[in-house]
């Protein structure tokens, strides 16, 4: 059976540890369900909340590649801006290079030591409070940064922020989201639906 490990934070993570099968109750736990109705995947989640790209990087041997996954997702980024947004002494470009040369790092690392396929997911912030509009630029940077070493290193990068955000301002943002970064069921049903079409056809 082919394994499949999601990474990233609390929007990955969804309180996995307190559910018997450690998949949590967001987008994880919905893309096995779909998978395991016509495919050969296990799935393992190992979102852990409040966890940054350096996090993520720090604990890559022990939550990925000791584990030698067919392929990894990674939805990761919000926590960086959130703390971007509120050290105002380091400039967002400085960071910006931060965050780019540890993204660099952990894709170097999965194509050294796994054969995995890999899934950037792009992460997404609502403006509600309206004061999250502030941190559309600093994301869309970071978005940039990721579609560009996606395109270097072969990666599959999925868009979410826009998507979503055009989606919230048709059905409501009270569909999508529960305060601007978490999700909604349905929202994670969305995110769920997108992986899904990368797994539905059995190899």
């Amino acid at each position: 059976m082919k394994q499949l490990i999601c990474l990233g934070d609390s929007l990955t993570d969804c309180d996995r540890m307190f559910t018997p099968d450690g998949l949590g109750y967001g987008y994880v736990r919905q893309l096995n369900d779909m998978l395991l109705k016509k495919t050969a995947w296990k799935t393992v989640n190992r979102g852990v909340n409040g966890f940054t790209l350096n996090r993520v990087l720090e604990n890559l041997s022990t939550d990925c590649l000791k584990r030698d996954p067919d392929a990894v997702t990674l939805l990761v980024g919000i926590n960086d801006i959130s703390m971007w947004m509120c050290n105002t002494s380091v400039s967002v470009f400085y960071q910006l290079q931060k965050f780019r040369l540890n993204l660099l790092k952990l894709f170097r690392r999965l194509t050294q030591y796994t054969s995995a396929s890999l899934y950037l997911l792009e992460p997404f912030v609502f403006p509600r409070p309206a004061e999250y509009y502030n941190w559309f630029e600093p994301l869309n940077a970071m978005s940039q940064v990721m579609q560009e070493l996606c395109e270097e290193y072969r990666v599959t990068f999925i868009p979410l922020h826009r998507p979503l955000n055009d989606l919230a301002q048709q059905v409501g943002y009270s569909a999508l989201t529960i305060d601007g970064i978490h999700l909604t069921p349905s929202g994670h049903r969305i995110i769920a639906a997108k992986l899904y079409k990368y797994f539905e056809n059995p190899a």
